[in-house]
């Protein structure tokens, strides 16, 4: 056992405690689709406003050997208080994206078996409408909830906001 802490501590591993996040990718066939992996990993953390502090971020640090998971730490002045709200706030959004994803899949698979009914097409269009409608509330309440959470408010009137946040969701629940 000494033999083996010399020989960790000689390779100067792991020699300061910091604070991170590990990410596995999923399995991959082709350089493109890591590449994929990628740009929608380094868009979700760069882009989605929940996820942006002034005083922290992330820094990339490695891939780790063995299956593909990528290291990132956690540097700014409340990482080495004893708690990062940067890594809070991206467990909370991770949690909200697995609720999101399930409420979409929740719909698509009602309205396949909308489809499967014996109605007619206005009814179909009518209780699809109605699918939607409850799976927006059901978004927008999410975000309301992230909103709490991070601290961040959503500027309803920058669409162009609300619509990053969307695809970080999307790219998210691909992921």
């Amino acid at each position: 056992m000494k033999y083996t802490i010399s020989l960790y501590e000689g390779m100067r591993l792991n020699t300061e405690e910091r604070i991170g996040l590990d990410i596995k990718l999923p399995k991959f066939n082709d350089f493109h689709e890591f590449v994929k992996y990628i740009n929608d990993i380094e868009f979700v953390l760069t882009k989605c406003p929940f996820l942006q502090s002034k005083d922290e971020e992330l820094q990339f640090e490695n891939v780790d050997i063995g299956s593909t998971w990528l290291t990132f730490f956690v540097v700014g002045s409340s990482a080495l208080v004893g708690g990062s709200i940067l890594l809070n706030n991206i467990a909370a959004f991770v949690d909200k994206c697995i609720i999101i994803r399930s409420h979409y899949l929740s719909t698509q698979k009602q309205k396949m078996d909308l489809d499967d009914q014996k109605k007619s097409e206005q009814e179909k269009r009518i209780i699809s409408n109605y699918i939607d409608e409850l799976y927006k509330k059901q978004y927008d309440m999410v975000i309301k909830e992230l909103e709490d959470i991070t601290n961040y408010s959503v500027d309803n009137k920058d669409g162009d906001e609300y619509n990053r946040i969307d695809q970080c969701f999307k790219k998210m629940g691909d992921l």
